[in-house]
């Protein structure tokens, strides 16, 4: 997933910092390619909360394998045995761990409004 030509401007960044700036920019992408995809269908009518639904549905599916959780603690350097900075809970496993961990790097920045500026959608379907 992570590139080092994608990360090299990025020297200053911690690699957990550096990492969650790669998954922040591959969820953006993947949630804009898939929102524009049902844009293009006739009977799609955009609302804000799609953004949300696409952004779970991303973290969901990279966390379906085992292999793929660890890796993502790993690169996020995230404590499974600490309590969870945004729930303020320990997680229940592995996967709740990279899943809260996902979130939290994802959310750590306006990715909502990221996305919605990267959509350009005509001010009537924003609304």
């Amino acid at each position: 997933m992570r590139n080092t030509e994608e990360t090299k401007k990025y020297e200053w960044l911690t690699e957990a910092e550096q990492a969650a700036h790669d998954w922040r920019k591959d969820c953006i992408d993947t949630v804009v390619t898939d929102i524009n995809w049902e844009l293009m269908s006739d009977d799609y009518e955009f609302e804000e909360w799609h953004i949300g639904d696409h952004i779970n549905s991303y973290v969901e599916n990279k966390c379906i394998y085992s292999w793929d959780c660890k890796e993502i603690l790993k690169q996020l350097n995230y404590d499974i045995w600490a309590d969870d900075p945004m729930t303020g809970e320990r997680a229940n496993s592995e996967m709740q761990a990279a899943i809260w961990a996902l979130e939290g790097a994802l959310y750590d920045s306006d990715i909502e409004g990221q996305i919605k500026n990267e959509l350009n959608l005509p001010e009537n379907e924003e609304e």
